[in-house]
């Protein structure tokens, strides 16, 4: 039945993946703001969390679809609490690289004992078959993105 029929917008599965990552994210922020005592906003947690080992100021506002001016900003703030220092690219110089800290480490271990638990109650909500097919899907589906883009 398509939402003409009903008369109501239709539902897009890509609504309830927003809702789902928002779910999650306001879990594992919330989990970690208990460890962090500054100012670490959705944004912050965001950036950290796409971060990885380190990374160029330009793939993170690739990755996080904002502009470089924006993850300045960004950096700037969790520079200032301890969370990353920028460091020169050792493959260009005139490029920085901005990495975490020690302490962030601490708060990557937090958020990732949250996301261990809600992926245990994905477990028991879905069971290892649909959980195993999901993550299949999403693997497909995270392919198209990179293809896509």
């Amino acid at each position: 039945m398509s939402s003409a029929d009903t008369g109501r917008p239709r539902r897009f599965m890509t609504d309830r993946m927003r809702a789902v990552d928002s779910t999650v994210t306001a879990r594992v922020h919330a989990e970690v703001l208990k460890h962090h005592h500054g100012k670490l906003g959705i944004a912050h947690a965001r950036l950290m969390a796409d971060l990885g080992p380190g990374a160029r100021p330009s793939e993170l506002a690739r990755k996080l679809g904002v502009t470089k001016a924006a993850i300045g900003q960004l950096v700037n703030v969790l520079e200032k609490q301890g969370l990353v220092e920028r460091t020169a690219d050792a493959s260009d110089r005139r490029a920085q690289i901005v990495r975490p800290t020690a302490r962030a480490e601490t708060l990557f271990r937090v958020g990732r004992r949250e996301l261990d638990k809600i992926e245990a109650e994905w477990l028991t909500l879905l069971g290892p078959r649909r959980l195993k097919q999901l993550a299949l899907s999403m693997e497909l589906l995270d392919r198209w993105r990179v293809n896509a883009g």
